[in-house]
């Protein structure tokens, strides 16, 4: 899973259902509402994962991974340009501007800072740096990418292209091998022995490895049609890149370096539109962005490994957002119901199997949790325009939420529903008329509160707690007031059963409010 700063390289850069119930009391004894804490179950990650303790590190909850090396990682945000690099030990970092990347070798990382005059590269283990210069005048270098220890400079001399690699501490020199007519030259990290190259050939899209001992361009390849925009990622004996971006029919490839043989990865049958794919040891890994926010239950929201040898494939994580390929490993931005979101690591097991382990916490939940609510002290419906809105925080908001008001001795019912709300909350305005399958206002006595909210066709479960309330007796005329349409809503809660079930009580007389 592979990150390119220009252009996107050979192709473009998956979760199953989570089922958890959470379970509140809501009760009114004397007008006054109560909630009781919330407790929820965790699912069962299948895949071979071992516990780590991991550094708490909030700003991770909003974050998506950029690029992961030895020590740290970089991120980014959908609401800002600048980047940020953290350790990994302690999470302490620092913010830099959108033009900076993370690069590796086997033993140490670089901070390559791109601006429009210049190229500083950063030794993070001895802090020295080492400057290119680029411009933008007729015949000065262009930044072309960077890899491992290296970055690579384009120069055009009388129509003849050149791509120049400039390592740490050494003299820069040209790459050989490079194909005559190549343009549109881009450089982004494969493995810590190789680069990767993408350039245009005619009119004929190509990709290569660059040898970074050598300085030579190897192993060139054309461009499938369907990997433009798609995810790809390199190992020292395979390559493997995704197809059909953003359509309900994504394939990936898998490339054996020694053979050139290629074979297609068989997936679930969904639609992907940010499918991103890794390789550890012999397994490819794979997983559509965007699981826990989706709306739509997709097979491919899973982060799963399959083992081309035995056509094994195992969950090893319920959904992420983002990932990086490290030289100790993958590193995903993502969340599994056990552990929760954070930053996880995958590598190759004593067995061959992939293991994961959580490297760092956000501090948030990937199971829907109830985080908070607003629900008055007293529910006083002869305040507030007659009416009053009762409403639970969630984790989440791909939600299926269903609200049931029932009066205990008609069975009569209010019921409110909410798909995938816009904010992480469901609410309840009830203004104490339109129950049952008539208009007619809301009897007195006691009612039975219901909140429900679990996956979209399938996986629902929940626990109830119950409780009581009573509605205190009303003139006919007070009533007739109340003979509105509650507010309508429908609400979603994806990827988890969450359940309340509420009793409340009015107080027999007029309802008024309680300060305390």
């Amino acid at each position: 899973m592979q990150q390119e700063e220009s252009h996107v390289p050979l192709a473009r850069s998956t979760r199953r259902r989570l089922v958890v119930a959470v379970t509140t009391v809501l009760t009114v004894t004397g007008g006054v509402l109560s909630v009781l804490p919330v407790s929820a179950a965790h699912a069962t990650v299948t895949a071979d994962t071992t516990a780590a303790d991991a550094v708490l590190m909030p700003f991770l909850k909003d974050a998506k991974l950029v690029d992961a090396g030895l020590t740290g990682f970089v991120t980014g945000t959908d609401d800002s340009l600048d980047k940020r690099w953290t350790r990994y030990t302690d999470g302490s970092g620092s913010g830099y501007s959108n033009r900076t990347y993370l690069r590796s070798t086997r033993t140490g990382d670089y901070l390559v800072f791109v601006g429009r005059w210049g190229i500083q590269q950063r030794n993070l283990k001895t802090l020295s740096s080492s400057d290119v210069f680029v411009g933008d005048l007729p015949g000065e270098p262009r930044y072309a990418g960077s890899a491992a220890d290296a970055v690579f400079t384009t120069v055009e001399t009388d129509g003849v292209l050149t791509l120049r690699q400039h390592p740490e501490g050494g003299t820069a020199r040209a790459v050989t091998g490079l194909p005559p007519g190549a343009k549109d030259l881009s450089v982004a990290p494969a493995t810590p022995d190789d680069a990767l190259l993408t350039f245009t050939d005619g009119a004929r899209k190509k990709w290569a490895l660059v040898d970074l001992a050598a300085g030579a361009v190897h192993e060139v390849h054309e461009r499938t049609s369907g990997s433009t925009g798609g995810d790809v990622a390199v190992s020292g004996t395979h390559v493997v890149w995704t197809e059909n971006d953003a359509t309900p029919n994504p394939a990936v490839f898998l490339l054996d370096r020694a053979t050139d043989a290629v074979r297609q990865i068989p997936l679930p049958h969904a639609y992907a539109s940010d499918l991103q794919v890794g390789l550890v040891g012999g397994w490819v890994v794979y997983g559509e962005a965007g699981g826990l926010t989706s709306g739509d239950e997709n097979p491919l929201h899973a982060v799963t490994a399959y083992d081309p040898g035995t056509g094994q494939s195992v969950k090893l994580l319920d959904h992420l957002t983002s990932s990086a390929a490290a030289p100790d490993g993958l590193y995903v931005r993502g969340g599994s119901v056990a552990d929760g979101e954070g930053l996880y690591k995958i590598t190759t097991g004593g067995d061959g199997a992939p293991v994961v382990t959580r490297v760092a916490s956000a501090g948030a939940p990937t199971k829907v949790e109830i985080t908070g609510n607003s629900v008055p002290a007293v529910v006083d419906l002869d305040k507030n325009g007659g009416s009053t809105v009762l409403r639970w925080d969630l984790s989440r908001s791909n939600v299926e939420a269903r609200i049931t008001l029932r009066h205990v001795r008609t069975g009569k019912t209010v019921v409110v529903t909410e798909t995938h709300p816009a904010t992480p909350s469901v609410t309840l305005d009830w203004d104490g008329g339109a129950i049952g399958d008539g208009f007619e206002a809301a009897p007195n006595g006691a009612y039975t509160w219901e909140v429900v909210a679990a996956p979209p066709q399938r996986h629902r479960s929940g626990r109830h707690r119950r409780g009581d309330i009573h509605r205190h007796p009303q003139d006919a005329a007070a009533r007739l007031q109340r003979q509105r349409h509650p507010r309508r809503a429908r609400a979603g809660l994806r990827g988890q059963a969450l359940a309340q079930r509420h009793l409340l009580q009015h107080p027999p007389q007029r309802r008024t409010a309680d300060p305390g």
